[in-house]
């Protein structure tokens, strides 16, 4: 069963006990969020709509990588 994301939720409400979610994230460029102290503090904060914006990742990048993950992800 796919796992749903949401872009405009925190990295921690969408990645919290989500090993496969913070895997993908590493992948994408996110090395530091995807550690666990920053994961539970700017984590809870930082959503994945800010987080790309940050990084300079577009968005629709990471909508095609977690769909082909088997991720559904929303706005």
């Amino acid at each position: 069963m796919p796992k749903k994301i949401y872009i405009t939720k925190t990295v921690y409400e969408n990645f919290n006990n989500d090993e496969k979610g913070l895997y993908i994230m590493k992948t994408l460029g996110f090395r530091d969020i995807v550690k666990p102290k920053m994961l539970s503090s700017v984590g809870k904060v930082m959503t994945l709509k800010q987080g790309a914006r940050l990084q300079n990742i577009d968005i629709e990048v990471i909508k095609r990588v977690f769909k082909e993950y088997n991720y559904i992800v929303e706005d």
